[in-house]
């Protein structure tokens, strides 16, 4: 069904849109917001982000403009936003942050041949193994860095530190790393 096909179901018929909608892009949707949030303690937080992505939609459907992007764009646009939101939420309650192997790996699989798949999954296990024994605080400052771009001065304001305590620590963190993966010093 066509963008336009489908917005004028959505609303001449709620509920048929919706259902439309939902069976062309929930996988998308859903891939968009648990890529976003791997880590296993959201998992309650990605079907919601899920469902509230859609209701969204709905909702903002008389602000849609078909002529600025399509449906697609604009509800996978939704969702990067609403996983933001609920990353964002849980940085202000102060939640802890965990990199599971088993988080990461729920990505859907792209075009890459198998044997690069196998090769990717074990180099992930072996990063993530490596991150989780350095160890906190330099696990959570790696982490919430690098895994979910938060800046420097936030982790030192959320951990108690010094910005450059934080950035010391990053530095001797990834020297760590490196050796630990086989990487060149530099």
């Amino acid at each position: 069904m066509n963008d336009t096909a489908l917005i004028k179901l959505i609303r001449r018929s709620p509920d048929k849109g919706l259902s439309a909608l939902m069976d062309d892009y929930l996988g998308l949707v859903h891939s968009i917001i648990r890529g976003r949030l791997q880590d296993p303690s959201f998992r309650q937080d990605v079907e919601e982000a899920v469902a509230d992505t859609f209701t969204e939609f709905y909702r903002s459907i008389d602000l849609y403009d078909l002529s600025k992007g399509s449906v697609k764009g604009y509800i996978c646009t939704i969702a990067r936003r609403r996983a933001a939101q609920v990353y964002k939420r849980r940085l202000r309650d102060g939640s802890p942050l965990s990199l599971d192997e088993a988080g990461a790996e729920n990505r859907p699989a792209d075009a890459a041949s198998f044997d690069e798949e196998l090769i990717r999954g074990e180099q992930k296990h072996a990063l993530f193994s490596a991150i989780n024994d350095l160890g906190d605080p330099d696990r959570e400052i790696v982490i919430r860095k690098y895994y979910f771009e938060e800046p420097s001065k936030s982790i030192a304001q959320r951990l108690g530190m010094s910005v450059s305590a934080v950035d010391t620590r990053t530095h001797r963190a990834l020297k760590k790393l490196r050796t630990v993966l086989g990487g060149q010093e530099q």
